[in-house]
């Protein structure tokens, strides 16, 4: 545990998991996306939710790379339909953090107009692939009937999915489900459990409700 984690005595563990704990979807392509997301930035022309065929010259791991480097820089300078249209090249190409990042630009409204069933739908194609950011958030989505029917079985099989790939998000999110025994059977054991993987996985709110449980 961290010694620079100042903890309020006065707080019980109780109090702390029932306003800290909630659903997340973090570690995503852009950390930082929700500071960006007000309403003046200004909207994209939104192209429909495709994944096209691989081009007849398939490009390399190095362009790929190079183009979501210049797509998370034109997101930092807030140009977002420049940052918009490298993201979808990327996800047409099949690069998953670009259509995680793409669901996550919809479901925000940030730098398109919000559009809750296109950011699950482009969450679904990056968990269909296996990526931990698009499983949880899809999971999430199912969990909570966000953007499609809620499907709370179909949810907690992705969110378990992403955390058995260490995704410190997932672990939170299932010991959120355990403690407050949504979906699956309350447990405090399991929840301390994955509240305790979570934070080995460098998962800073958990590293915190963790002093408390300890």
């Amino acid at each position: 545990i961290s010694n620079n984690i100042s903890i309020d005595e006065t707080i019980t563990l109780d109090e702390i998991l029932s306003q800290v704990l909630f659903p997340v979807q973090t570690s995503g392509a852009i950390t930082q996306l929700a500071n960006h997301c007000e309403s003046t930035v200004p909207k994209s022309n939104t192209k429909e939710l495709t994944v096209q065929n691989s081009p007849t010259i398939t490009p390399t791991n190095n362009d790929n790379d190079a183009l979501f480097a210049l797509a998370e820089e034109l997101f930092e300078k807030e140009d977002y339909n420049a940052a918009y249209e490298k993201y979808m090249i990327l996800a047409e190409r099949g690069h998953h953090e670009a259509q995680y990042t793409l669901g996550l630009m919809f479901d925000m409204g940030c730098g398109v107009e919000e559009d809750k069933e296109k950011a699950y739908g482009w969450y679904k194609i990056a968990a269909d692939a296996g990526y931990a950011d698009g499983l949880l958030a899809a999971g999430n989505c199912l969990l909570n009937g966000t953007g499609t029917a809620a499907n709370p079985r179909a949810g907690l099989k992705l969110v378990k999915s992403a955390a058995d790939k260490n995704h410190g998000g997932a672990l939170y999110n299932l010991a959120f489900l355990y403690y407050h025994g949504n979906v699956v059977e309350h447990s405090i054991s399991k929840a301390k459990e994955l509240i305790g993987k979570a934070a080995k996985a460098g998962f800073e709110r958990a590293v915190y409700i963790q002093c408390y449980w300890d």
